[in-house]
């Protein structure tokens, strides 16, 4: 390599985008050749690794002592939903028999009615399924 070179009047010419002489020139190529070659090397070799005797033990007792989960207490969530849905079906049905006795009396009516409080009361559930979860 060339130890007679200023590097720092190098690197301002290369900042200012000067063009390089010939000499200048051959040594950034030397260079990057030589950079290029050390950094394939270092990245070729394998370091060779060994880890202490008892490296876990002294690492777990560095550690700070972790605090237990504290419990959660569990109350008691009163199941609203279901609650709900058993009123509203029955008002539903009192409603139907006070407007139209004979509604309930027929197929459909019954299969309607058995349908909206299925479906009521699985609203409710799930609703108060999901609270209870939340809670």
């Amino acid at each position: 390599m060339h130890d007679d070179m200023n590097y720092e009047a190098l690197q301002r010419a290369m900042k200012q985008g000067r063009e390089l002489n010939a000499e200048e020139q051959a040594h950034v190529s030397g260079t990057d050749a030589w950079l290029d070659s050390a950094v394939v090397k270092a990245l070729e070799a394998k370091p060779e690794v060994r880890i202490p005797e008892g490296f876990a033990a002294q690492v777990m007792a560095g550690l700070p002592e972790s605090p237990a989960a504290p419990k959660r207490a569990r109350r008691f969530v009163a199941p609203w939903g279901l609650i709900t849905a058993a009123g509203l079906v029955g008002a539903g049905l009192v409603a139907a028999m006070v407007a139209d006795p004979a509604v309930l009396r027929t197929q459909m009516g019954m299969i309607f009615e058995g349908l909206v409080a299925a479906e009521i009361a699985g609203i409710a559930l799930w609703l108060s399924l999901v609270r209870q979860r939340a809670g």
